[in-house]
């Protein structure tokens, strides 16, 4: 069985498998690390769909019963909690609470993602090294052909954003063809400035016997005033699979940010279009 998630470097925040799921970010711990943590049991989130999740929580105490945890993704001081279930179309819908005046809990943010299956991840990662956490979230692009995609999310003022979407997997084997492609994602710091490091690794056998296999890192640059990342240094598009990348990736560059990625989002900014080659 292939793994399909964005990879590891070291671990930094354990998520439990619940039926919320939920995190919690421990102040002890390096904040440089990228992290993708596979997500167990994600099939049981579908027990609870998002009508069965309250708009608000008494107190801290009760949204931790429920399932929630805590994590700094708008104000360093302040974590919010934090849960998700899936709705009728089966996407994701991360929820997201404030907590205000009295201790009390408020649904204030919901961000939703197409689809969820076995193989989604979810994790919280340090970006910028001010105390805030993005949000990063593998999920199912809807192709039926094993094809993931991660985002990663953060606060952006008054609204959250992706500031990054990338193909995190695929694979299809049908008609004595088969391709697959892996990505990892390493986050450096250096100096003032953090780097996403996105590493490619796709093989392919074709029906003729053809076959082959290359490997590739792009590398993006933060920049706080556009907040997301941008390109840095990239590999030449010397093939149709690395043009189909970057044909995406500079569209979702360009494009206003959006908040929900949906199945009709990936389609029309050439997200579909990464294996319909030949």
């Amino acid at each position: 069985m292939k793994t399909f998630c964005a990879v590891l470097l070291t671990a930094f925040i354990c998520i439990t498998a619940t039926t919320a799921f939920c995190f919690e970010v421990s102040e002890t711990l390096p904040p440089q690390p990228f992290v993708g943590t596979k997500w167990e049991g994600l099939s049981s989130v579908s027990d609870r769909g998002i009508k069965d999740i309250p708009e608000n929580f008494a107190s801290r105490a009760d949204a931790k019963k429920f399932g929630c945890r805590f994590a700094p993704l708008k104000k360093k001081d302040k974590p919010n909690a934090v849960t998700a279930g899936v709705d009728q179309d089966n996407y994701m819908v991360f929820c997201i609470y404030d907590e205000m005046p009295g201790g009390k809990y408020l649904l204030k943010d919901r961000i939703k993602v197409a689809y969820r299956n076995e193989y989604s991840d979810c994790c919280f990662v340090d970006i910028t090294g001010e105390g805030t956490v993005f949000l990063c979230v593998t999920f199912d692009a809807g192709s039926g052909r094993f094809h993931m995609k991660t985002a990663l999310y953060g606060w952006n003022r008054d609204r959250f954003q992706p500031v990054v979407l990338e193909t995190a997997s695929f694979h299809v084997k049908a008609y004595k063809e088969e391709r697959d492609l892996n990505l990892i994602l390493e986050l450096k710091k250096m100096e003032v400035n953090s780097y996403l490091f996105i590493s490619y690794y796709h093989s392919y056998k074709h029906s003729d016997g053809l076959s082959g296999w290359e490997r590739w890192t792009d590398v993006l640059k933060w920049e706080d005033e556009k907040f997301r990342f941008v390109p840095y240094k990239m590999k030449a598009e010397s093939t149709l699979v690395r043009q189909k990348i970057a044909e995406a990736r500079r569209k979702f560059q360009s494009n206003p940010p959006v908040k929900d990625i949906s199945h009709d989002y990936l389609q029309q900014n050439g997200f579909m279009e990464l294996f319909d080659i030949n």
